[in-house]
């Protein structure tokens, strides 16, 4: 898409199209940025009707009708590799400034041999490597209840709850059971929504209220191994586009991670990526500096 305004960069904005069916923008260092529903963003995941400041230029993203897919998704490619690759240039162009300047430092630490504990402390970041990087640990996939266990058809069917059908029956003293019903549901919607870290939340209430849920457990299991798996998936792309130097894409993949973990918060993964993304701006404000 091409914008005749003052206010907008000449390679503005990317939006790509993730592996999920989500459409996710991404700022290509701009020079007003971009704003998704008033809020300045680097990357940002948009739905239909959401509304894209592109400079002082605003539009309404929608959705492209599958039967106009074959006729737009084409121009619509040509468009994101033009922007990525004005993008990946500017980056580069600057990283040789910035390379330069880490031989030098290098060259005076080889020559001060004088000192070898300060000889050794600057390699050592660079010998741990990839050795280094955790891995996110998955959890095992819960065994699905039996058709013998009361709440087997709860796990399928969504509209037939044996659990929900029996509270017409409690008395008003069993107030705990049917609070508890209420944060299941919200679990299982948020569940099959894939927003599993809500999920993982509702089913935890819901357990805290009712220990005897006949499929409360079951959920709260498959939705930390959906989490853990999703984790894993977002955790690999963010190194993947970090060592690519697409640092805006690699910071919005290891926010995904660290909100995908936030039910063990103690994981040494969610560090890391907190590190990536630190180190990710850094590089981003050098590539400012030095186009």
């Amino acid at each position: 898409m091409v914008v005749v305004d003052d206010s907008v960069s000449r390679e503005h904005a990317v939006i790509e199209k993730g592996d999920d069916g989500a459409y996710v923008i991404f700022d290509n260092q701009s020079r007003n940025g971009i704003l998704v529903n008033g809020k300045k963003v680097d990357a940002s995941v948009i739905e239909n009707d959401d509304q894209v400041s592109i400079g002082t230029v605003l539009f309404r993203f929608s959705l492209p009708n599958s039967g106009l897919k074959s006729e737009t998704e084409e121009p619509a490619m040509n468009s994101s590799m033009q922007s990525l690759t004005g993008g990946r240039k500017s980056i580069l162009n600057g990283r040789l400034l910035l390379y330069g300047g880490v031989g030098l430092v290098l060259a005076l630490v080889f020559f001060a041999k004088q000192d070898p504990a300060g000889n050794s402390d600057p390699k050592k970041p660079k010998q741990e490597g990839k050795s280094s990087i955790p891995e996110v640990m998955v959890s095992e996939a819960p065994v699905p209840p039996t058709s013998k266990d009361p709440g087997a058809a709860n796990v399928i069917d969504l509209t037939k709850n044996p659990v929900e059908q029996n509270l017409e029956q409690l008395s008003q003293a069993d107030s705990g059971v049917t609070d508890s019903e209420v944060h299941f549901r919200r679990g299982q919607r948020e569940y099959f929504n894939k927003n599993y870290h809500r999920a993982i939340a509702s089913f935890e209430l819901a357990l805290s209220l009712n220990r005897n849920h006949p499929v409360a457990a079951y959920y709260l299991k498959a939705s930390v191994h959906e989490a853990e798996e999703e984790a894993k998936k977002n955790f690999e792309m963010g190194i993947k586009y970090f060592e690519s130097l697409q640092y805006q894409r690699a910071i919005y993949h290891f926010q995904q991670t660290q909100s995908l973990l936030s039910h063990k918060p103690q994981d040494p993964v969610i560090s890391k990526a907190d590190e990536y993304i630190r180190l990710s701006r850094q590089r981003l404000q050098a590539a400012e500096m030095f186009p």
